[in-house]
This record gives C-alpha cells, structure tokens and sequence, in this order.
C-alpha cells in the first residue's frame, strides 16, 4: 500500500507504507505475482507547490473525507500548472469543489460531489504535466535549429606568446693542426696510415762564370 494524496491518481508513487507478509506457519499453497509498473518518484505531487500551501488541512468530523481530497487535488492541480495548460479541467474541478463544500445534499450527496472534483482535477494536472514536457521539447528543438541555422563566426587566432630563447653554449676554438699540405684530414688519420713527411724543396743555385784554369795555357 502507498500513500497518495487522494484515490484517482492515475500512477502509484513510491511511498510505501504497508506490505504484505507471508507467516512462516502458513499451509496453504500461495502463488506469487510480481506486478510491474512505473512508480512516480518521492514528492512528484508537491515539488511545485510553495512553502505557504504545504500546511496541513484542519479536519473535522461533519466534513466529508472525499472533500478533503477534493481540496488537496484541486491544490496540486494548481501547483502543476494546470492554470495555464489546462484551465477548462482546472475551472471544472473548482466548481465541484465549491458545490461540494455546501451542506447541500447531505454528506452522500457532497462525498459524490467531492470525487468527481477529484478526477477532474487529476485530469487537469496530467494534462498540464503532459503539455509541459511536450513544450520542453519544442523549445530544444527550436534551439538545436536556430544554433545550426545562425552563421557561424570564425574567431581570431590566439596570440603568440614568444617563448625565451635558449641560450646557445659558446662552441670551443678549434686548434690549429700542424700537417704537411697533403696529409688527409684529422678524421681520416685513424683509419689511414700517417702521410709521409715532404721534405721542403731546396733552392738551385744558378751557375755562375767558369773559374779560370792557371795552369791552362794558350798556344
């Protein structure tokens, strides 16, 4: 069993205060049923409501329970929208309700009176949240459209940050080889045997005038 603020709601919610239980000493051949259905979340009849409407009603024991419901279904109607989605039901509904709050017609007369305002207004309200969610819908539709439909914009690059510059070690003097002019390089050296040493060329003397024999004589 759940608790529900008044008997026409057409789902159950998940409010539950009494179970079933099977005594342990039972004989008797029971078959189990598991029943499946779609339970409202906690507080789905009064998250919209205001803090002011969520005061307890005063009971007493002339006034019908029925016109009880009757009040609070008309409330909760109210709090889901119903004013502006489903004002024909909602109008319909708080007729009911006034008629049934006259002493008019006795306690059956009213009771019956009471259970129609009821079911008018549960119709109200299912048709506001019905409305409403369909309304969502058009709106994300219509944003999806106008976002894919406006130009698009194209935006201007970032700015370059100039990062440091990394300061380059200074490369070492290369020394100066003492080589003969056709000694290979110093990286071949290892894998060639030394070149061999030239020997710098001498100058040649020009020849200069005969020395004079003095033992030559002329005849």
């Amino acid at each position: 069993m759940t608790a529900e603020p008044y008997f026409a709601v057409s789902q159950p919610s998940n409010v539950v205060i009494l179970e079933n239980a099977i005594k342990p000493d039972n004989k008797e051949k029971i078959e189990l049923i598991d029943a499946q259905y779609e339970l409202l979340p906690r507080g789905q009849y009064t998250k919209n409501m205001a803090a002011t409407d969520l005061q307890p009603l005063v009971m007493d024991k002339k006034t019908p329970f029925s016109v009880y419901q009757a009040r609070n279904a008309v409330r909760i109607a109210k709090a889901a929208g119903a004013e502006s989605y489903a004002a024909d039901s909602l109008k319909n509904a708080e007729g009911l309700l006034a008629l049934a709050e006259t002493k008019e017609g006795g306690k059956k007369g009213r009771a019956m009176t009471a259970r129609e305002a009821v079911q008018s207004a549960e119709d109200s309200r299912s048709l506001a949240v019905k409305r409403q969610a369909d309304e969502a819908i058009i709106m994300r539709r219509s944003k999806r459209r106008s976002r894919s439909a406006a130009p698009k914009v194209k935006l201007p690059p970032p700015p370059r940050v100039r990062q440091p510059r990394k300061r380059l070690k200074p490369r070492p003097k290369r020394q100066k080889n003492s080589r003969t002019p056709n000694a290979p390089p110093p990286s071949l050296w290892l894998a060639a045997p030394s070149p061999p040493l030239l020997k710098p060329k001498r100058k040649r003397k020009r020849p200069g005038p005969r020395p004079k024999n003095p033992k030559r004589r002329l005849i």
